[in-house]
C-alpha cells in the first residue's frame, strides 16, 4: 500500500513539475514577446508619430497657401468688377459709334450706286 501511495505522489509530483515547467516556458515566451514589442514596435510607433507630425505641418502650409490663393482670388474678382464698371459704359459708346459708322458707310455705298 505504501508503494501505491508512493506512485500516486510520484505521478502528482511529476505532473506538478511538468505544469510548473510549462508555466515557466510560457512566462519566458511572454517575456520575449514583450521585449520584441518594446524593441521593435515602439520605435516604429515613434517614427510613425514623427511622420504624422511632418504631414500635419505640411497640411498647415497647404492650408495657408489656399487661404492666400483665396484672398488673391477675392482681390482679383473685386478688381475685375471695378474695371468692368469703368470700361462697360465706354465700350457701349464705342460699339454704338462703330455701329453708326457702319450704317453711315452702308448709306453712302447705296447712294453711289
Amino acid at each position: 500500500m505504501d508503494f501505491l501511495y508512493f506512485l500516486i505522489w510520484l505521478v502528482v509530483g511529476l505532473s506538478a513539475a511538468f505544469a510548473l515547467f510549462w508555466l515557466g516556458m510560457l512566462f519566458a515566451s511572454l517575456k520575449k514577446t514583450i521585449e520584441l514589442i518594446t524593441n521593435e514596435v515602439i520605435p516604429v510607433i515613434k517614427e510613425l508619430e514623427k511622420t504624422i507630425e511632418n504631414i500635419n505641418s505640411e497640411l498647415e502650409r497647404v492650408e495657408t497657401a489656399f487661404k492666400k490663393v483665396e484672398e488673391i482670388s477675392g482681390k482679383l474678382k473685386s478688381g475685375i468688377q471695378q474695371v468692368e464698371v469703368l470700361v462697360a459704359p465706354g465700350l457701349t459708346r464705342i460699339l454704338s459709334f462703330a455701329n453708326a459708322i457702319k450704317n453711315a458707310a452702308s448709306i453712302i455705298m447705296k447712294g453711289k450706286k
